[in-house]
């Protein structure tokens, strides 16, 4: 038995709209398995004939008067079973009942759809509260524990990669929560919404791949990004990246395949859609690259020189000279880079901005402050650690700062 999947992202005023699809698909000889999530699942049999029609469960959008609109929800049900209609799917907005097209049919005067203000209003306050959660999520998402985030971000390639692609997907979700929000006013003001286009296709659209591309890397962002800080490590989150992005430029080629009508509109739709997504996956690939050198040997260390360092310090010499045991580890990036230099009286972290117009953004990175006093020496309240600024430079730790290390900076 064939089956075809269908991506389609529905709001609780797609009532009438995932009835015409519907019946669309029933027409081709596609009919309704069931639904996971936003993914429709359709089964080919040409032998049966069937006619849909979509009812809105209003007692999901409210705690008052729930019993009220189930009673409601149900004396439509058993009204529609008088004329050979039965249920077939359930989802969390929506009954799905279908009926043999040949037998009698329900015109829109028999089944009143005309809805009211009330009801209007629910389905417009839903879809307000779910934008609004929508950008909460990713509010908590991107700031959460900000300080920590970036400051593994900023410094390598991949981190760099990956704080473009939150804002892209932040640019995304603002104007999808936007949208959303003028769909239910235009809903609740009982406005002429028109059909979307998507609800005439029965095949994925570009649109509707890259929607669910979309969803795909933010839960990449969601988990990896967790997996690859507590690792403290960005290549598994980039490799799972790729993976999102490849996937994503597969199913965007064989919906074009797969696209019956290809007006020059489409044609132009798919090839930027592509185009994107390729440059997105070329942009992390590139971004898959070794950052950082460990030395566990302070000879190493010496012996390489400043060659490990973003800046010549001769002060690291001379603090590996000072201890026993040092390990140091570099890591670079277009915007920044940091060298951190971990020994046993002490542990100094150097952080270098590439960019002047950086330098905040690095400070927040770094210590938690966007103000740090040039050339005075400071100490952090939420990290308790001792800071002192160089212009772009910015060296802390946990113990004073060596002056040496002062007097170095200030001399170039």
């Amino acid at each position: 038995m064939k089956h075809k999947f269908r991506y389609i992202n529905l709001q609780p005023t797609d009532q009438h709209n995932l009835e015409i699809l519907l019946n669309r698909y029933a027409h081709e000889g596609w009919y309704l398995k069931k639904k996971i999530w936003n993914i429709l699942c359709f089964e080919a049999d040409p032998s049966r004939n069937r006619r849909y029609i979509v009812l809105t469960d209003y007692s999901v959008f409210t705690t008052n008067n729930k019993a009220d609109y189930l009673y409601e929800l149900n004396n439509t049900i058993d009204y529609l079973e008088d004329f050979d209609y039965h249920k077939v799917l359930e989802t969390y907005d929506f009954i799905i009942l279908e009926k043999p097209y040949d037998g009698k049919y329900i015109t829109d005067i028999d089944l009143d759809e005309s809805v009211s203000k009330p009801k209007r209003k629910l389905v417009y306050r839903t879809l307000r509260n779910r934008a609004i959660l929508t950008l909460v999520n990713f509010a908590i998402i991107f700031t959460f524990n900000f300080v920590q985030s970036v400051s593994s971000l900023l410094f390598t390639n991949s981190g760099l990669t990956i704080i473009m692609v939150m804002m892209l997907l932040f640019g995304y979700s603002l104007v999808s929560s936007t949208r959303m929000i003028r769909l239910g006013y235009r809903y609740y003001k009982n406005y002429e919404n028109p059909t979307p286009k998507k609800f005439y296709a029965t095949h994925n659209r570009a649109l509707d791949i890259l929607d669910f591309m979309f969803f795909a890397v933010l839960i990449v962002l969601c988990f990896g990004t967790l997996i690859s800080m507590a690792h403290g490590d960005m290549f598994l989150f980039t490799l799972l990246l790729m993976m999102v992005i490849a996937c994503g430029v597969v199913l965007l080629i064989v919906g074009f395949i797969n696209t019956k009508s290809k007006s020059w509109m489409v044609i132009l739709g798919y090839i930027m859609s592509i185009a994107f997504s390729i440059f997105l996956l070329f942009l992390v690939f590139k971004s898959i690259e070794t950052n950082t050198g460990v030395y566990d040997e302070a000879d190493d260390v010496v012996h390489s020189g400043s060659s490990i360092t973003l800046i010549a310090l001769e002060s690291f010499d001379t603090m590996i000279q000072e201890n026993q045991n040092c390990r140091v580890s570099q890591s670079n990036s277009k915007a920044a880079g940091s060298v951190d230099l971990f020994c046993d009286s002490n542990s100094i972290w150097v952080y270098v901005s590439h960019h002047d117009t950086l330098t905040p953004l690095v400070s927040k990175a770094t210590t938690g402050m966007f103000n740090i006093p040039n050339h005075t020496p400071i100490t952090t309240s939420k990290f308790q650690r001792h800071v002192y600024r160089s212009d772009n430079v910015i060296i802390m730790s946990y113990r004073e700062i060596p002056q040496y290390f002062m007097d170095e900076l200030n001399q170039k």
